[in-house]
């Protein structure tokens, strides 16, 4: 735990080197919530099919998921989403300049007391 999911459309006119991007992000987010970067989980889905806003084909979206165990304060948690956008912003320049892209960021809690780990 921290789990990352970046999840895109697949009309991107950016293709950022994915161990930089999650390195970056992971690296905020350490930075951020003092989190253990050795139990970090990332990983990517990219969507062949989607459709964003009214369907027009320069629509596109970046958006990040990050779950995190309950128990930071709102201001971290908001430390935490502002930068990640951050960092994707810097990811997807292109996207974000020339075509309609979206770039957000949930912070999802899960409460302790709901999380199971095994080895």
């Amino acid at each position: 735990m921290p789990h990352i999911i970046l999840e895109h459309s697949a009309n991107l006119l950016d293709s950022p080197d994915l161990g930089t991007l999650f390195g970056d992000l992971q690296a905020r987010a350490v930075a951020v919530g003092g989190f253990n970067p050795a139990l970090f989980k990332c990983r990517r889905i990219s969507n062949d099919y989607c459709r964003s806003g009214d369907g027009n084909a320069q629509n596109a979206f970046v958006a990040v998921q990050i779950a995190i165990l309950s128990g930071r304060d709102q201001a971290t948690i908001s430390a935490l989403g502002k930068g990640l956008i951050e960092v994707l912003q810097r990811h997807y320049p292109r996207s974000i300049a020339e075509r309609r892209c979206d770039v957000s960021v949930e912070v999802r809690e899960i409460p302790r007391s709901h999380y199971y780990k095994g080895s």
